[in-house]
């Protein structure tokens, strides 16, 4: 599932305006309510879309005969992981000082590949078991 977050940024708080507009402009409850359900149709074919698209762009990035291509998603992971883990045990050490919104960046950064990386391989698996 695509976090909330890049929802909104990709759109999805559009979805929420054009609610609130409906409700300041239709004036039947069955115009309102038909408009809605068109609206909600909408919205959960986009989200099966850019599901798939993503699908997709991982499907290629292992397809492709470059070693870096595929594995620049765990390069990526760790990476990340162990600059938090050297800004946290170096801040706490005191030989390093570390703003702490940098800290606070890193972890979101950080929470938000790890939720993609292992939340897009286990909806993966479950797909495939659904599948067989």
């Amino acid at each position: 599932m695509i976090p909330k977050k890049i929802i909104d940024i990709l759109g999805g708080n559009v979805i929420g305006e054009v609610r609130k507009l409906i409700d300041k402009v239709v004036t039947t409850k069955a115009e309102k309510q038909q408009l809605l359900n068109e609206l909600t149709e909408i919205e959960a074919r986009y989200k099966v879309e850019a599901e798939k698209q993503l699908t997709e762009r991982l499907k290629a990035d292992m397809a492709s005969d470059n070693f870096l291509s595929k594995n620049i998603r765990p390069f990526s992971l760790l990476f990340f992981m162990l600059l938090m883990l050297i800004m946290v045990l170096g801040n706490g050490a005191g030989w390093l000082n570390v703003d702490q919104s940098y800290i606070q960046m890193v972890k979101d950064v950080l929470m938000t590949m790890i939720a993609f990386y292992f939340g897009g391989r286990t909806t993966e698996k479950i797909f495939n078991l659904k599948k067989k």
